[in-house]
């Protein structure tokens, strides 16, 4: 799904693909700077993960971000994922360094508690 601002895309989200034996998936998203700090994309991720756990009947949502992506991690945390563990070492950065991951997931039980609030 991309993200969309006075008819340029800003940003974008994605499902990697859904396990549906374990009905796990992995959501993806970045946005772009000019389009940072108005909460754009925890709203599109709020949708989206609407529609992952309530038309897609998936348990189990994980997620990746650079441990140093404050803002990538906020979403996550304001979204209700809890922080699993940091992964060392798990990927390579755009610098071509390795870097460490935050690993998060969202449980439908949590989206529950959170919705029926």
């Amino acid at each position: 799904m991309g993200i969309w601002q006075d008819g340029v895309m800003v940003g974008g989200l994605l499902f990697f693909p859904l396990d549906r034996r374990v009905r796990a998936t992995e959501i993806g998203y970045w946005l772009g700077e000019r389009a940072a700090g108005r909460g754009l994309m925890t709203r599109a991720a709020r949708a989206m993960l609407g529609f992952a756990i309530e038309e897609l009947n998936v348990n189990r949502v994980g997620l990746q971000a650079e441990v140093g992506n404050q803002r990538s991690r906020a979403v996550a945390e304001r979204l209700g994922f809890t922080l699993e563990g940091i992964r060392r070492q798990a990927w390579v950065g755009s610098d071509g360094a390795f870097v460490d991951m935050a690993s998060y997931s969202l449980l439908t039980s949590d989206w529950q508690a959170r919705t029926d609030q």
